[in-house]
């Protein structure tokens, strides 16, 4: 016993410490730090179904029983998203939108990066199969949060299928295997940026076909490539600046 502390407080010193779940100066126990990490998951829970709400809300609009409903769904599961179908103005002259293709992504994470750009930016995302995770994959999820309800994705069995929805002047490619830098791309409303997977990049008989309409984002010999999500990024501001920011109206 240290000087100076007397019996009774040290026992009853060693025995809250008992009652939190664990031994003496030893902290919490195993099953007491799984009980709080989902009171913590919970309160998180309940933190993205606000902020969720919040969103919806936004500029104070008063949300009648109808519309209370009709957001069930996105509380209940905010990382809730939908596959839709491609819009049939998609590659005409109505489709002001900038759109971005992922050729067979491979790492959940940079997907759900760049589906949270795509929500903050009115871009319409394409997935092209196979993939290398499941869509129910929580990396996924957790790296877009609680804006998937809001993320406008589709999926496509091949890269054949872009091609047929998409004419070749609006198709721009991002490789690190061409010399023009991508501030050299004439961007135009509907402007398709087009990405290939972490592992490889586009393949290579794309890049044949489409020699003219690669570019690529100078950097260093230090590193092989950027990350695919900040790559994605990178290129779609400068699109979105030169088009004076129209695609953010949506």
């Amino acid at each position: 016993m240290a000087p100076g502390v007397s019996r009774a407080f040290s026992e009853r010193l060693v025995g809250d410490r008992s009652s939190a779940g664990g031994l003496p100066g030893r902290g919490p126990s195993a099953p007491e730090r799984t009980r709080r990490l989902k009171r913590r998951r919970r309160r998180l829970g309940c933190y993205a179904s606000c902020v969720t709400l919040r969103n919806i809300c936004a500029g104070g609009a008063k949300l009648a029983i109808r519309d209370v409903v009709a957001t069930r769904s996105v509380l209940e599961n905010p990382y809730k998203f939908n596959i839709l179908e491609p819009l049939a103005e998609f590659g005409g002259p109505d489709d002001r939108r900038l759109h971005i293709v992922l050729h067979e992504p491979e790492i959940p994470g940079n997907t759900g990066n760049i589906g949270r750009l795509c929500a903050g930016t009115n871009v319409w995302l394409h997935l092209v199969k196979p993939l290398g995770f499941d869509l129910d994959d929580r990396y996924l999820k957790r790296a877009g949060l609680d804006y998937w309800p809001h993320v406008r994705i589709s999926l496509h069995e091949n890269f054949e299928a872009i091609e047929a929805i998409f004419p070749r002047e609006r198709l721009h490619f991002f490789t690190k295997k061409t010399t023009r830098a991508y501030d050299q791309a004439n961007w135009t409303p509907g402007s398709v940026l087009v990405f290939g997977k972490e592992t490889k990049g586009l393949p290579p008989d794309v890049r044949e076909r489409y020699e003219d309409r690669c570019f690529r984002i100078p950097t260093t010999d230090k590193v092989r490539s950027l990350n695919l999500s900040n790559a994605c990024a990178i290129v779609l501001y400068d699109a979105m600046r030169q088009l004076d920011w129209d695609p953010l109206q949506g």
